[in-house]
């Protein structure tokens, strides 16, 4: 609750801003319950929208990351592997023609992978180490002049199409099943052992012109 009323009884609201008597709070930072549930859904959805694992349109999971071996540096973060529902692809088209010869030779999420830092007297990077494959910084190819820029290139959803797994799509979304939909959501939240009321979920969720947003937060519990 924020500590400077606009008179002697009127308190700002911590997630929408509005001024209310401080005995109408719903708690002791919210004015309202629907702003507490708000402010409760906004960081599980946050959560999955800034994971590199999880398409946000769709909620499938495409990578999994396990733990990487004793020899692995301190700062490795885990292997990955790519799901059934993710494809190596272009993430960005550029407009002109470029030459096959352009393309650099990206691994594969298949290979084992992680990624530590580096630092010393004239960097401090992150790299990724892929076992077998000799990282020569010598002989890293230099841009090419006079063409677009390279194609930008990732983890795309082969389920739903969308090719930044952390950007909503509504058009691909709408496509999707609804009911799939929710299931994969339902199954991430699970992944972040945070409870919610699924049967509420439902219930909003099938409800015509709800959305995602609207059905977790109805489904926190307070």
């Amino acid at each position: 609750m924020s500590v400077t009323p606009t008179s002697s009884d009127r308190y700002q609201c911590n997630h929408c801003g509005d001024y209310a008597p401080a005995h109408s709070f719903y708690d002791a930072a919210m004015c309202s319950e629907s702003c507490r549930r708000a402010a409760d859904a906004e960081p599980i959805l946050n959560t999955i929208t800034h994971d590199h694992t999880t398409c946000v349109t769709c909620f499938r999971q495409l990578k999994v990351i396990e733990e990487p071996p004793e020899r692995a540096p301190s700062a490795a973060v885990g292997f990955q592997y790519r799901t059934e529902n993710a494809a190596w692809g272009e993430k960005q088209r550029p407009t002109g023609s470029r030459d096959q010869d352009d393309d650099p030779d990206l691994p594969s999420l298949n290979q084992q992978v992680y990624a530590y830092e580096v630092k010393d007297k004239t960097s401090n990077e992150i790299r990724e180490y892929y076992p077998g494959r000799k990282f020569d910084r010598a002989n890293e190819p230099e841009p090419t002049s006079g063409v677009n820029d390279p194609v930008k290139t990732g983890t795309i959803c082969h389920v739903c199409g969308n090719t930044e797994h952390n950007v909503v799509d509504e058009d691909l979304r709408s496509n999707c099943s609804t009911m799939l939909v929710g299931h994969h959501l339902t199954e991430r939240v699970r992944d972040l052992d945070t409870s919610i009321d699924e049967q509420q979920f439902w219930d909003v969720y099938t409800e015509a012109d709800r959305s995602i947003q609207d059905a977790l937060e109805a489904a926190v519990i307070l």
